[in-house]
């Protein structure tokens, strides 16, 4: 068993649960900390052999997080925290919760080298915006609309649509084609992609 202390502080069950197994795979001995921990650990050993994994919201309450540990956190997508932002505080390592138990061990093994590690973003991790289309923004659309948008953008055909909206598949398409006109896209892709940009549909 790897001698490296690993801590974890995560709101997410499962997804410490996830981790925890992980880890554990991997040969270490991670440890669930609460903040209280956090606060009183004593600087007993090297830093770079104690690693804190934790989410935003714990650096985010101003608690010191780079005096005894070697600190990497989970953002949430579109995250108003920058890369930089964590850099210049201290923290060695940033990932998104959809990175991969691959580039996961890459980055651990990173910080345990002395390096550091941060996940590049991509376009679904970038803060929401609202996409101005024309004279049309998604803000102008209906309920209805944002509903049938936001099913088309997870896979939903007419029907499944229109069974979970109990509406008839023929209305469904009439807003699949209305929702293209306005939004001057060419096809259920275009909205697809406008949706994704925007992760402001409720």
């Amino acid at each position: 068993m790897n001698t490296t202390n690993i801590f974890i502080h995560l709101k997410s069950h499962l997804l410490k649960k996830g981790l925890t197994t992980y880890l554990l795979s991997w040969g270490y001995a991670p440890q669930s900390i609460s903040k209280e921990g956090i606060l009183n650990i004593k600087n007993s050993q090297n830093s770079f052999s104690k690693i804190l994994i934790c989410d935003e919201e714990l650096f985010l309450s101003g608690i010191d997080l780079t005096e005894h540990y070697r600190t990497l956190i989970f953002k949430e997508f579109n995250s108003d925290l920058s890369s930089h932002e964590l850099k210049e505080a201290g923290i060695k390592g940033c990932c998104y919760f959809d990175i991969t138990p691959g580039q996961f061990n890459q980055g651990l093994r990173s910080l345990l080298q002395g390096d550091t590690f941060f996940q590049p973003d991509n376009d679904l991790h970038r803060k929401p915006v609202v996409k101005k289309t024309g004279l049309t923004v998604l803000s102008d659309l209906t309920t209805r609309e944002r509903e049938v948008l936001r099913y088309i953008a997870n896979e939903h055909t007419n029907k499944e649509i229109a069974e979970i909206l109990f509406i008839s598949p023929r209305t469904v398409e009439t807003h699949r084609r209305n929702l293209i006109q306005k939004l001057k896209v060419k096809n259920s892709v275009g909205l697809v992609k406008i949706y994704l940009e925007s992760r402001s549909i409720a």
